[in-house]
């Protein structure tokens, strides 16, 4: 992963309006993959979180790229780095998926910074 994917695995994004009514747009200009990586943004998750559960719509980082270039996503905020780093050890530490702990804009823990 290059220094710039890794910054975005930090980002937390949110669906813009725009981004809504390309949803409802039935001559959408997204193909299945980018609308459904676009259903799943929630505003709170920052990237990192979606990416293990999204392998199968890789490469993920890129559909968000161009969903953001496209004006369908905006940046909200981040998370610290080090709370990237925890999640990515629950990851591949082979732990149930039941015990990872989250992070989130909404937890104080994940030391979300929200964009100005």
């Amino acid at each position: 992963m290059t220094q710039d994917e890794m910054a975005l695995t930090r980002v937390v994004f949110a669906i813009t309006v725009k981004g809504y009514a390309e949803l409802r747009n039935t001559n959408s200009i997204l193909n299945l993959q980018e609308r459904t990586v676009l259903t799943l943004i929630d505003g709170v998750c920052p990237v990192a979180q979606y990416l293990p559960f999204l392998s199968e719509f890789n490469p993920v980082i890129d559909k968000l790229k161009r969903l953001e270039k496209l004006g369908l996503l905006r940046r909200v905020g981040a998370v610290a780095s080090d709370a990237v780093q925890r999640f990515d050890k629950q990851v591949s530490g082979g732990s149930r998926i039941s015990h990872w702990q989250s992070i989130s804009a909404e937890r104080e823990v994940s030391g979300f910074i929200a964009l100005e």
